[in-house]
């Protein structure tokens, strides 16, 4: 899955790097358009971005078939300085014979979360250390829904900015 998730940064990165100096160049060429040019790149941006992020998760979805059920054993804390710290819970779950220990890359309130919770969890029988939680997905796919309705109202106001 690195790999799969690697690509999709570098895909990310090359089009907003390409968005944006197609913009910078339009604002140069056509100073009197300076704000539609802003405008329109945030908008794509703000697609494009949700776009790859929605295909890696969908690619994600029909690698991980398998539903298991993992067990919340220990919480990592992560220093912040001066902030609140940072909570990531430690997954365990058994799979073909062998015990697997996930930390979750996103964080969460160990009170909301306690530690031998279960959670149903869909992994990738060929590939058993990719995985997704059903909850966390549809959140995800909720916040890409929302930044691709932001990015369409930032093209959308490109028609009203003179």
């Amino acid at each position: 899955m690195e790999i799969r998730t690697s690509r999709n940064i570098w895909q990310i990165v090359a089009i907003c790097v390409a968005i944006i100096v197609i913009g910078t160049v339009g604002t140069i060429v056509f100073p009197q358009y300076k704000g539609t040019f802003i405008s329109a790149m945030f908008g794509l941006v703000c697609i494009i971005i949700s776009l790859v992020m929605e295909k890696g998760m969908t690619a994600k979805v029909e690698n991980c078939s398998y539903l298991t059920t993992w067990t919340i054993v220990d919480y990592c804390r992560k220093d912040n300085g001066d902030e609140a710290d940072s909570f990531f819970p430690v997954y365990e779950y058994g799979y073909g014979g062998n015990t697997y220990r996930v930390q979750s890359e996103l964080s969460d309130n160990p009170s909301r979360l306690p530690e031998g919770r279960e959670v149903e969890v869909y992994l990738n029988p060929d590939q058993p250390e990719e995985s997704y939680i059903s909850d966390t997905r549809r959140n995800s796919m909720k916040f890409l829904k929302l930044i691709r309705l932001v990015g369409a109202g930032f093209i959308v106001m490109v028609f009203f900015i003179k």
